[in-house]
């Protein structure tokens, strides 16, 4: 087994060899039909090396004008969020617009419901009302030091 071994490796190592033997052994006919059949295959696989090497080209220049078109597209879709970011801050100063025309709506109608409870003398019905900065003593500020 051992033995068979041995010779099996030795015939892998020189199969190379043993083939070029063989064709040299060939006669010159035989061998001139086989160098032009080699030289058909080669022309052949040439051939299609170069069909393959158009048709990654052929990617390579769509896949350029489709990096052109997503860098387009990327750059009108930068620029939609950028629309859509400023809509949405203008949104909300037209909530918090909306939010202060409300509250000075109530402030007006709290003026306007003092307004009805002060009297002619512009103080209010109780003369002795702390409105907190005890100012308001039913007279006018310019009354009191003329």
């Amino acid at each position: 087994m051992a033995i068979q071994t041995m010779i099996d490796l030795n015939l892998y190592m020189q199969a190379e060899n043993w083939m070029w033997a063989m064709f040299d052994a060939l006669p010159q006919a035989e061998k001139d039909e086989k160098v032009e059949g080699l030289m058909m295959e080669v022309e052949e696989w040439e051939k299609e090396m170069m069909a393959e090497m158009e048709a990654d080209m052929d990617k390579e220049e769509d896949m350029e004008d489709d990096d052109a078109e997503s860098d387009a597209d990327a750059e009108e879709s930068a620029a939609d969020e950028e629309e859509a970011a400023d809509d949405a801050e203008e949104s909300a100063d037209d909530a918090e617009e909306a939010a202060d025309d409300e509250e000075e709506a109530a402030d007006d109608e709290e003026e306007a419901a003092d307004d009805a409870d002060e009297d002619d003398f512009g103080g209010d019905d109780d003369p002795f009302a702390d409105d907190g900065f005890g100012d308001d003593d039913g007279f006018g500020d310019d009354d009191f030091f003329n």
